[in-house]
């Protein structure tokens, strides 16, 4: 009866709320389907307003269809080519992609490293830029979903802001769930996309960028056609798109912008932080260990070691029809991947914090029962930020 239900705790994609779902739908009527009209001149404006205020930077965002990958690369591909260098800065699974994306350049990739479940030392990012001064671009992965660790990039940007380096940040999973100040704290480019705690389906990518790196972007004619972010800029300054856009996905942003900034990205910080301190309670009453340390914990999710991880997570989905993430990379098979980000409640960790006991009980865990629920109820009447999200209808 309930095969088709499933009950999303992953990392992302992630639950959309009715609203969003309703201005999806109203997207894809026929007369809001011309994107060369007036009306969706009128809509990107007005999207363009609403992500100045949750990314924090007064530069035209850019929105791009396709995934965080595909943003990653567009930002990337526009300031390094081949024979260049970029210093990337690597402790899990997601920040390799820009190792990847650099070196397919033909550009060379200098890691600063960190085990997997640390966080990078700024201080290291500090002596790779002095090793290597001509580096065109430092990038930092802000929320690592691999291993759930945030990075420090607000001290990585300090390293940085005095050099000739651009800073990118890949926000893909953060934005939203993690304090982010683009201009403020002095990050070059933000690359983020939909599917995250912007609690949207997948199929936009998003970008900001500084003027610090868009002069560095026009110091060399554009090596890409559907990725050229110049070609972005010169559109959406004038209310457009250079190529097709995800018109649905926009009006449903333009939705998910307004109940984000209606509970106030301060609010949006502190529930996601709650919902953290609420999971990561939660697991070590059952005697389990989070993989992340507590200063470096990621608001999105809560990655925890577990032997028999993949058992336990197919458990939670047949007897509960619970979704989780498992482990990528060289953590494969060795953790699971609790979400709680965008339209999550305190009561939505409490369900999944007890299908996660029955399921690790199920799976031959000696386990007490109730505990890791009871831990998460403690801290969320502790916390006197609790809040729910914004309810669409």
């Amino acid at each position: 009866m309930f095969e088709s239900h499933t009950d999303l705790h992953l990392p992302g994609p992630t639950i959309v709320p009715p609203a969003v779902r309703s201005a999806i739908a109203s997207g894809l009527e026929a007369d809001t389907l011309n994107y060369r009209s007036a009306a969706f001149t009128e809509l990107l404006k007005r999207v363009q307003d609403k992500l100045r205020r949750v990314v924090g930077s007064d530069g035209t965002p850019l929105i791009l269809p396709g995934s965080g990958a595909t943003g990653l690369e567009a930002g990337i591909r526009a300031l390094v080519g081949r024979g260049d260098t970029a210093i990337v800065c690597s402790a899990g699974f997601f920040a390799e992609y820009a190792v990847a994306i650099v070196e397919r350049l033909g550009a060379q990739a200098v890691r600063v490293e960190a085990e997997w479940g640390t966080a990078i030392d700024p201080t290291e990012v500090a002596t790779a830029l002095r090793a290597h001064p001509g580096a065109r671009a430092v990038i930092a992965t802000h929320c690592e979903t691999s291993t759930g660790v945030v990075h420090d990039v607000r001290a990585i940007a300090e390293s940085v802001t005095d050099s000739d380096a651009a800073f990118v940040v890949d926000a893909v999973s953060s934005l939203v769930s993690t304090e982010l100040q683009a201009d403020a704290w002095g990050i070059d480019m933000v690359l983020s996309a939909s599917q995250k705690a912007l609690m949207l389906p997948p199929g936009l990518a998003i970008a900001t960028v500084s003027e610090k790196a868009w002069r560095a972007i026009g110091e060399r004619p554009a090596e890409t056609f559907a990725l050229d972010l110049v070609g972005y800029r010169e559109a959406a300054e004038r209310g457009a798109t250079p190529f097709t856009p995800n018109v649905p996905l926009i009006h449903g942003l333009d939705v998910a912008c307004d109940l984000i900034l209606k509970d106030g990205l301060d609010s949006s910080w502190r529930r996601h932080a709650l919902l953290r301190d609420m999971t990561r309670d939660g697991v070590r009453a059952l005697g389990l260990r989070p993989f992340a340390e507590d200063a470096h914990a990621s608001s999105t999710l809560t990655t925890v070691a577990l032997d028999d991880a993949d058992a336990v997570r197919a458990r939670l989905l047949h007897d509960h029809r619970f979704v989780v993430g498992g482990g990528l990379g060289r953590v494969a098979g060795r953790v699971v991947r609790l979400g709680h980000l965008g339209w999550t409640t305190p009561s939505g960790v409490l369900r999944m914090l007890a299908a996660l006991e029955a399921s690790l009980a199920r799976e031959g865990h000696e386990v007490p029962l109730g505990a890791g629920v009871a831990a998460a109820q403690r801290r969320w009447l502790d916390t006197s930020v609790a809040q729910e999200p914004s309810r669409g209808s």
